[in-house]
């Protein structure tokens, strides 16, 4: 089938004359097809010349001469009209052509042979020739309107049948005309140029397109002679009509009529005329055998517009955009609660399980997954990129769970909200470099008001995290902290590259700071603490220092630790633990006042003491004055210097302490300091006394509440009613008893590391019985190298116990817990459940070895599970799960994991 398309020009757009003779557009004859061409695919062309133009006509000499289509011919010389010699008539009118295209049938080509002669007629032969250009219509201007009914659009009473041409291209003819209009020989249209002779097929028809074939220069009219056995045709064409089945060779007629009783044909412009009409297509053969139909909706009027439709394209509304901004930042911030309350309910229901958490699906959970969704946003555009990096949004940037996030992206946010920052936690980050923490320092400085003088560029953070940042440098961490003076937390544990002058800087310019976390800088030393509490005496003012973490700081003395004690008077947690130089002295220097210390000026009570209260000899009759502070936990492990005189120093003045570890101290840690410290401290909730030898019942008396009727109210509460957690391994000296009363009184007890002690299986099940009757979570009981404690004693207790505290999250998906909740019942069999925060965990050497032997079975199963997948059958796998499997084979290899003594019904002797 072959696609018929008649195009005729409106008489609207004929070319008249213009004020001036400029050439507006030059014309290459030399593009137009031979006459062989136009024989060889049996167009019919009908050539019309205009009179005015002279060049083409037939009275024209050289006209005349036939052309030789093979070979150069001679070339005769072409005579060019000047501009001067044309007469108004003639620069009126140019000369015109009308050439139809029309696929023939075989009758039809002795007419195309004629016409083809009569073509060759006129050919002018090598050499080209100016033809007249085509005149451009005057301009007419129109006052600019924003809608389309003021345009004055050609309509169906301006013009008639006989008048009407080809409007844009792909334009609907008109309703209930099938005449093929053809323009008349002296016509006054303008000439249309050669056309393809490759038919036009329905995607060149199409009213998508904006082209029209009047505007087309014949520069762009490509003219393509090739083999008549060619048929014209595509792609599309073919798609088009696989359906139809074969057909004649027939042509086929496009027909577009409107639905409005008006008939109309206009330019593809004219879109006030064509916005309410809906259009209906239809395919037919001549013969009128085969149709296809099929309609077109008008298209919703919207915002935007395409460059290759007139009608406007479908636009739906966007009511985001249309909300005010602090609601849309509201919805954005909904997102980040919804994604972490989406993870809490999810993880406390019931259908959480290792398998599901595990999963590459979970590996961003939370408040963490909610901010990857915020970048993601940020990339349907530029407004939404600016929305999602608002201030209000990121007032805590927490990137520890992003340690390979870009630079890019980093920046990107503190670009736009860096002034709303309050909170960097940039921990783990170890390629963050020097460079790049000094451009996020300045995107989160703020400019200083002008009113304001002597203001000087600051940021608004109040925390800050760069732990593990190693590639950073000391001017890098003294830029932002300079520029921080509201900073309260601070965590720069274990970078090398804080000193003593980083303690400087702090005092200097972060007055505010409550949290500092300086523990293992091996850089710096005790110098630079007194550093900061000198600045402080000198100034009269105190430290708001609630927690201090100086672990393994070198050179600690008396000196400091007083001074320390005076201007900290909010301090309730201290860590000194690997302190080597620590002495029993200076926690007495840090807790002692002087003569002329008041309450005042401390800003603390003060007790007095006695000799034997202090810890003094019997003989003592001195009174020592104590500061009363707000201590809650105090880490003193691994200072090997300090004795239990330490203990009777600090006694009476921590009367809140709630932990205490004073661990890896070793035999010069005895009961009678650990006794009067314990009377002192009711609120004592964790005690790590590990290595410490010589400890004996009367320690674990002093932490065992007595028994209190419930009838009769506690006058204040006694020291161990609130204990959680005791640690007395290798406490040698400690018996069943005394444990037991502990386990029985301290009804908050959950954990007992009682490793490498006497501990016997009356204690380990006792305290399991009690935990579990007390429906206590992740309790917990050490019994490593007890000898007492046999594998009767774990297997009585494993309906009750776990080997290990498991948890259902991604980071633990390569410690393989075992799960109740995934269905593994084979490895049930073996082990218990890992994840059942109810159960007991238990550590012993057979406890492990439970562990072990879950493990083996599931390399077991997978080795089995993948031998039956290579081999097909499951005869492998039956034999090693027989229980007669054969240990040694003639070869000397093994088959199976099986020993001698594991083999069983075998009428043969066993090597032993």
């Amino acid at each position: 089938m072959s696609l018929d398309l008649h195009d005729e020009t409106h008489p609207s757009h004929r070319p008249v004359g213009t004020d001036n003779n400029d050439t507006v557009f030059q014309f290459d004859l030399s593009e137009e097809p031979t006459i062989e061409a136009l024989a060889g695919r049996n167009i019919h062309v009908l050539a019309s010349l205009s009179p005015a133009s002279g060049d083409m006509s037939p009275s024209n000499p050289r006209a005349d001469s036939v052309v030789d289509t093979k070979g150069k011919g001679v070339s005769n010389p072409i005579d060019i009209p000047s501009s001067s010699s044309r007469t108004p008539e003639a620069s009126s009118s140019s000369s015109s052509a009308s050439i139809h295209v029309h696929n023939q049938d075989a009758s039809g080509s002795a007419s195309s042979s004629q016409n083809a002669a009569t073509y060759s007629n006129t050919e002018k032969g090598k050499g080209k020739i100016s033809d007249s250009p085509p005149i451009l219509p005057p301009l007419a201007f129109t006052h600019p309107e924003f809608s389309y009914s003021h345009i004055s659009w050609p309509s169906p009473s301006s013009f008639t049948d006989s008048e009407v041409g080809t409007s844009s291209y792909g334009s609907p003819p008109m309703e209930g005309s099938t005449s093929r209009f053809s323009v008349p020989e002296h016509s006054p249209c303008t000439t249309s140029p050669p056309s393809s002779s490759r038919a036009r097929t329905l995607s060149d028809s199409s009213t998508q397109s904006d082209t029209s074939i009047a505007t087309l220069s014949l520069s762009r009219v490509k003219v393509k002679s090739g083999s008549a056995s060619r048929a014209p045709g595509n792609l599309s064409r073919k798609l088009l009509f696989r359906k139809l089945g074969p057909s004649p060779a027939s042509g086929v007629s496009v027909e577009v009529t409107g639905l409005q009783s008006e008939v109309f044909q206009t330019h593809l412009g004219s879109e006030s005329a064509l916005k309410d009409v809906s259009y209906s297509y239809r395919l037919s053969g001549h013969d009128g055998t085969q149709s296809l139909s099929w309609p077109a909706t008008p298209f919703p009027k919207g915002k935007g517009r395409s460059n290759s439709s007139p009608l406007p394209q479908p636009i739906f509304p966007n009511h985001f955009d249309e909300m005010p901004k602090e609601i849309r930042i509201r919805v954005l911030a909904a997102l980040l609660d919804a994604h972490e309350s989406d993870h809490h309910k999810l993880t406390s229901g019931p259908l959480w399980s290792t398998s599901k958490a595990s999963s590459s699906k979970n590996k961003w959970i939370g408040r963490d997954k909610g901010a990857r969704e915020l970048v993601k946003l940020s990339r349907v555009s530029k407004c939404w990129q600016m929305l999602v990096s608002d201030g209000q949004l990121w007032k805590s940037l927490d990137l520890r769970a992003f340690h390979n996030i870009p630079k890019s992206v980093i920046l990107r946010l503190t670009s736009v909200s860096g002034p709303f920052i309050q909170s960097l936690d940039i921990s783990g980050h170890v390629f963050m470099l020097p460079t790049t923490l000094l451009e996020i320092t300045n995107r989160l400085c703020i400019q200083p008001s002008a009113s304001v003088f002597g203001t000087a560029i600051h940021t608004q953070l109040t925390k800050l995290n760069v732990r593990g940042c190693t590639m950073l440098t000391t001017h890098s961490l003294h830029h932002i902290l300079r520029s921080s003076p509201a900073v309260e937390i601070l965590c720069v544990k274990g970078l090398s590259i804080v000193t003593n002058m980083t303690c400087e800087v702090l005092s200097a310019h972060c007055p505010r700071l409550r949290v500092l976390d300086m523990s293992r800088c091996p850089n710096m030393d005790a110098n630079g603490i007194r550093s900061i509490v000198k600045a402080a005496l000198w100034r009269k003012q105190t430290l708001p220092w609630r927690i201090l973490r100086l672990s393994g700081l070198k050179y600690v003395d008396d000196a400091l630790l007083s001074a320390l004690g005076k201007v900290t008077p909010f301090l309730e947690v201290l860590d000194l633990s690997y302190c080597r130089q620590l002495h029993n002295s200076a926690l007495e220097a840090f807790v002692a006042c002087d003569d002329g210390d008041t309450e005042e000026k401390l800003g603390v009570p003060i007790i007095t003491l006695t000799g034997r209260q202090a810890g003094r000899d019997i003989g003592d009759y001195n009174k020592y004055r104590r500061r009363v502070t707000r201590l809650r936990h105090l880490c003193l492990s691994f200072c090997f210097l300090l004795t239990d005189h330490a203990c009777s120093n600090i006694a009476h003045s921590v009367p809140q302490l709630e932990f205490l570890e004073m661990a890896g101290i070793g035999d010069d840690l005895k009961d009678g300091g650990l006794i009067r410290l314990f009377e002192t401290t009711p609120m004592i909730r964790r005690v790590d006394l590990e290595d410490s030898s010589e400890l004996t019942d009367a320690l674990i008396a002093s932490l065992t509440p007595a028994q209190v009727e419930d009838d009769v109210p506690a006058d204040s509460p006694q020291p161990g009613h609130a204990l959680e957690q005791l640690v007395i391994s290798y406490a040698g000296n400690l018996t069943d008893n005394a444990l037991l009363a502990l386990i029985r009184g301290c009804a908050n007890l959950k954990v007992l590391e009682a490793d490498n002690t006497r501990i016997g299986p009356k204690v380990f099940k006792e305290f399991i019985r009690l935990c579990r009757a007390r429906s206590m979570s992740n309790s917990k009981i050490v019994a490593v190298d007890c000898r007492t404690i046999g594998e009767s004693s774990v297997r009585d207790m494993a309906s009750l116990t776990r080997p290990r505290m498991g948890w259902r999250a991604y980071e633990a998906r390569k410690l393989k817990y075992l799960d109740a909740r995934d269905g593994d019942l084979d490895d049930l069999k073996i082990g218990q459940d890992e994840c059942d925060d109810k159960r007991v965990v238990v550590k012993t050497f057979y406890s492990w070895q439970t562990v072990d032997s879950v493990k083996a079975a599931r390399e077991k199963r997978k080795k089995s599970t993948s031998r039956r997948a290579a081999n097909g059958s499951d005869n492998s796998v039956e034999a090693a799960s027989s229980g007669s499997t054969r240990w040694w084979s003639p070869g000397g290899r093994r088959s199976g994991t099986a020993s001698p003594v594991e083999m069983t019904n075998r009428d043969s002797c066993t090597i032993m």
